[in-house]
């Protein structure tokens, strides 16, 4: 019976999962932005941005319904230069894992 639920739980993320927009490439210390389509969120809906390869830090948060998410290129991203990272968005609806969207960029100088 969890299995079924599993299940269904993925194919539920699977539809929500509209993709996250952003540039191929990003220069450390230039501001880049990353956005989705909010119309698969609510208010109750947040967003957390971290890339995939070294999780001590976040690029940023905001509410789902923003769409849209500003930052800075950080410098921790410098032991990535030349290599290509995996960016993921984690979106919590009333705090509960909802859907988890991911995207690759190349890290330069």
């Amino acid at each position: 019976m969890k299995l079924h639920w599993f299940a269904l739980f993925l194919i539920h993320v699977c539809f929500v999962a509209a993709g996250l927009v952003l540039h191929e490439e990003w220069k450390i210390g230039n501001t880049h932005s990353i956005t989705w389509d909010q119309s698969a969120y609510t208010d109750a809906d947040t967003v957390n941005i971290f890339i995939e390869e070294d999780r001590s830090f976040s690029l940023g948060h905001t509410q789902a319904l923003d769409g849209k998410l500003e930052f800075i290129v950080p410098t921790q991203l410098e032991k990535f230069i030349g290599e290509q990272v995996h960016v993921t968005a984690v979106f919590r609806r009333n705090f509960h894992l909802f859907n988890v969207e991911s995207a690759a960029v190349r890290i330069t100088t």
